[in-house]
């Protein structure tokens, strides 16, 4: 009997914010391929941050439609390659012809994949099928994502950033273990139709550096990275960080003289239009350098990427901000003196970290719906409440801009009048939860686009007394209090409330948060917003009671 392909059509919901599409040449709906099956494939990359304009950017948000899928027989990361295939396009959706199995699958997607790529060893190979094949065949799962390189490396020095100006960022992702591959496989977030896009991490952080509050006794020039990784890994296994002992580089455009000013120039004491892109690295030997004037001098400085009580790693698809809080003196006169010698005390910075895709964003090729958080716990009494903030939503789209939200469980949302800025138009949802409201759902629907909020509440608010009112297992990089003048909240990584503050760097590696609260004496209830961000995606809002 002739097999025939079966295929599910799906809207495709991949991240493209003005990505080129490649179309296939047109197939049979019902070709013999034998032992085949097509499947679909349905990504999200979700995005860095709220949508803004960016001078000196990479196409951060950007994902081809023809990823490359890897596939790898058995159900852990000892699982044995078994077969690489570039997706296809038809009809606008995406799709990959694979090998059917009845044994269980690692599926590993790699999208923006670059021309080249380099095994350990650091031999470079041309990116396509017959190289993959030849250097992966026999291959554990662990070992090909080791043989899984960027290349060329970067140069030393790095005269510019990374994937700049307006270059692709490769993204890769990682499903759950499929239990075969057949007509009902979908390669999404659970293997099977219905479940919800896959997410897909960018193999590169970013950095930014903001000195927007000492604009009046400080002026920022621009900002650059030495002991940068001069390549990464174009997949992970959340594991692990590739190590680059020995194999680091300073992006400077000249090595005497300024070098600084042409990696990331700042306009307004900001270098956010003009953003840092590097590997990830866990040799803490990776810093930043940036260049400024005080009190008429100029100098540099060293910033590192530092914790409450230690230096830390920087991941893959994490958004680094060095916020400058004072400066005291004018710096190092050289860049190679800010390089030799210790960070400098005459600046103080506060440091947070985003992950890439804590703005969530749904694209159905012609806009998106965007949120500031996929869920929030309430820290609350068993009370009625009303005007919670609960997320913030953006979009592009001209036509339909209305936003609904639809509340589940004893939630009642309510959406008020949009703000616009330009193109981009955002909402401040809020809501309203009954007495015997313990969780629920916040449905958003722009147009055709839908994004579902989880939300749900503790048992009690904080007590007046305070202390340690709220952590969780180590799966997080990094935290912030909304609003830094509620003082009454702090975050650690520890659990230490001396350590606290208004934001957490969890280091080396992902961690718990420890979350802290002061004693009530005021007399009456207080309310605190903080965010945390988890290492694997998504970004937690917690909205807190402290009871009187």
């Amino acid at each position: 009997m002739i097999n025939r392909l079966k295929y599910i059509i799906l809207g495709m919901v991949l991240l493209t914010l003005g990505s080129c599409t490649k179309e296939s040449a047109a197939i049979d709906e019902t070709p013999d391929i034998g032992g085949k099956v097509r499947i679909q494939l349905i990504t999200n990359a979700g995005n860095y941050e709220r949508p803004e304009t960016r001078i000196g950017s990479a196409l951060e948000n950007s994902v081809d439609a023809t990823p490359w899928v890897f596939v790898f027989s058995g159900s852990d990361n000892n699982a044995i390659f078994s077969e690489v295939q570039q997706s296809i396009v038809l009809d606008g959706k995406t799709f990959v012809i694979l090998t059917k199995t009845t044994t269980a699958c690692r599926i590993l997607v790699i999208a923006n994949a670059p021309a080249n790529f380099q095994d350990a060893s650091g031999t470079s190979f041309s990116f396509d099928q017959n190289n993959l094949t030849a250097q992966l065949t026999g291959k554990t799962l662990t070992a090909a994502v080791a043989n899984l390189l960027t290349s060329p490396q970067l140069a030393s020095p790095q005269t510019t950033v990374p994937y700049t100006p307006d270059l692709a960022i490769p993204m890769s992702a990682l499903m759950p273990v499929v239990a075969a591959i057949n007509e009902n496989t979908v390669i999404n977030s659970t293997g099977v139709a219905g479940g919800s896009a896959l997410p897909i991490n960018r193999i590169v952080a970013k950095v930014t550096v903001d000195a927007s509050e000492v604009i009046n006794t400080f002026t920022l020039s621009g900002a650059t990275v030495v002991g940068a990784p001069r390549n990464g890994a174009l997949a992970d296994l959340g594991i692990a960080i590739k190590s680059n002992a020995g194999n680091l580089t300073d992006y400077l455009t000249s090595t005497t003289g300024d070098g600084v000013t042409g990696i990331a120039p700042a306009t307004n004491n900001t270098t956010v239009a003009n953003p840092i892109y590097l590997y990830e690295s866990q040799e803490r030997a990776t810093s930043v350098i940036i260049k400024g004037t005080y009190n008429g001098i100029v100098g540099y400085y060293r910033l590192v990427f530092m914790g409450p009580t230690q230096l830390v790693n920087v991941y893959r698809n994490k958004y680094y901000l060095f916020t400058i809080t004072s400066v005291t003196d004018s710096g190092y006169p050289t860049v190679a003196e800010a390089i030799a010698n210790p960070a400098s005390n005459a600046i103080k910075v506060t440091l947070s970290v985003t992950d890439l895709n804590s703005f969530d964003i749904l694209d159905n090729g012609q806009y998106y719906l965007g949120v500031s958080n996929s869920s929030l716990n309430m820290l609350a009494n068993q009370l009625a409440y009303n005007g919670i903030p609960a997320v913030t939503v953006t979009t592009n789209a001209s036509s339909p801009n209305t936003l609904s939200a639809i509340g589940s469980g004893g939630i009642t949302a309510v959406v008020p009048a949009p703000t616009i800025i330009g193109n981009i138009t955002s909402w401040n949802v809020t809501m309203s939860v009954t007495a015997a409201f313990t969780s629920g759902t916040i449905t958003l629907k722009i147009g055709n686009i839908v994004k579902t909020i989880a939300v749900t509440r503790a048992t009690a608010a904080v007590g007046a007394i305070g202390g340690l009112i709220s952590s969780a297992t180590p799966i997080y990089v990094g935290g912030q209090v909304n609003d830094a003048s509620v003082s009454w909240l702090s975050l650690s990584s520890i659990n230490d409330s001396s350590t606290g503050g208004a934001t957490m760097i969890a280091g080396p590696n992902p961690g718990p948060y420890y979350l802290f609260a002061t004693a009530n004496n005021t007399g009456v209830d207080r309310v605190g917003i903080v965010y945390l961000t988890r290492y694997d995606r998504g970004r937690l809002m917690l909205y807190i009671v402290q009871a009187h």
